[in-house]
């Protein structure tokens, strides 16, 4: 078998939707930071994920990240300087890094 690892970086390009890369299922390392993502229900489609930074955007509820499944290989999240008011309990079963 072979794996491609698909990097995304596109900070402060005014990205709204993170739907723009969720057919990127082997993305790997994702920086969205600063930009104007308000949803993060896509992540649902990223599985492989391993690094996301959504760091400065305009994200207020993060309720997928409850869902079993959802960045099982993530170890670092960083949704630092958003404005979420509930946490919720998320599942991320390998993460060792949690920003909010």
């Amino acid at each position: 078998q072979h794996f491609v690892q698909v990097n995304v970086h596109c900070v402060g390009e005014n990205v709204k939707e993170l739907d723009v890369i969720s057919h990127l299922q082997h993305a790997r390392y994702i920086n969205l930071m600063e930009n104007r993502i308000k949803s993060v229900t896509a992540l649902a489609n990223l599985p492989h994920a391993l690094e996301v930074s959504l760091a400065s955007n305009e994200i207020e509820e993060v309720e997928v990240l409850g869902q079993e499944g959802v960045l099982v290989h993530c170890v670092t999240l960083d949704l630092s300087n958003n404005d979420i008011a509930d946490l919720g309990t998320p599942l991320l079963p390998k993460c060792q890094v949690l920003n909010v």
